[in-house]
């Protein structure tokens, strides 16, 4: 497989370039820049609970999303044109920690390889164990904004948390914080903000009884 030179078109760091992008046109693209987390609602709906401008005051690494876009066309050994898109984004989210409830910071660096088929049908019979790379219907209207969305959504994680030794959960039994998963090392008292856990009532009536 060998890469096959034409000429380069730049896309424009604008999100009404990037929303409809000539993906047939046979033109390779290469583009790069900045958006602010406005520009992302279902991303928006993941950080920190909070106004964006009160995350990005706490966080001004958090301001927004850096990417990168590349094209390239590939001729393959069997006689056909493969057109393949890189795409790279970094940034800074803040989550909420699914341990204490409290927000931290998560950096997010995304390097992916995708190569965009003519067809659905090609789409859905792309090996689903090839981890290079994954398929994406060829559009004369693609959408690089949505796409970026998706991929950082992607990289989330499941279950937000702290990094370990960073989160302070629970206190134990002396009244002194203590940063472990392990819960059978943690007395079951109030929480840092002196809320209840609401299931020691349910505890002691199963002792009771």
């Amino acid at each position: 497989m060998s890469q096959k030179s034409c000429s380069i078109q730049i896309l424009h760091a604008s999100e009404a370039a990037l929303r409809q992008v000539d993906f047939k046109s046979g033109q390779t693209y290469q583009g790069e820049g900045s958006f602010s987390l406005q520009h992302f609602p279902r991303i928006l709906s993941e950080i920190w609970p909070g106004s964006v401008e009160e995350v990005t005051k706490k966080s001004p690494e958090q301001a927004g999303i850096d990417w990168q876009v590349a094209t390239w066309l590939d001729d393959t050994a069997a006689g056909h044109t493969d057109y393949r898109l890189r795409l790279k984004i970094r940034t800074a989210l803040h989550l909420e920690c699914q341990r204490c409830l409290e927000g931290f910071l998560q950096k997010i660096d995304i390097s992916a390889q995708f190569v965009l088929l003519e067809s659905h049908q090609e789409v859905e019979d792309f090996p689903i164990d090839n981890f290079d790379e994954d398929a994406l219907l060829q559009s004369d209207a693609f959408d690089v904004m949505e796409l970026i969305e998706d991929e950082v959504l992607l990289a989330l994680p499941l279950v937000p948390k702290h990094p370990q030794g960073e989160c302070a959960l629970l206190k134990n039994s002396a009244g002194v914080l203590v940063e472990t998963d392990d819960k059978s090392k943690i007395a079951p008292i109030e929480s840092q903000k002196g809320h209840k856990n609401p299931f020691l009532g349910l505890k002691k009536l199963k002792l009771d009884s």
